[in-house]
């Protein structure tokens, strides 16, 4: 299994099943969560959605 979805996931044989997450809104947040430390503000834990996408590498066959 992989994570992040990359394009090449999708591209190997077999194909690999991974965890798919936004990537933008993952960066977003960590770029706020880190301004807010540099600037000695309190900050939380976060999560953000994910998805599962099953390809063949995790299949039986």
């Amino acid at each position: 299994t992989g994570f992040d979805d990359i394009p090449l996931a999708a591209s190997v044989s077999p194909p690999l099943t991974t965890v798919q997450q936004d990537t933008k809104q993952a960066g977003q947040l960590l770029v706020e969560k880190l301004l807010a430390l540099i600037g000695r503000q309190p900050v939380e834990g976060q999560s953000i959605p994910v998805k599962l996408v099953v390809r063949e590498s995790s299949l039986r066959t």
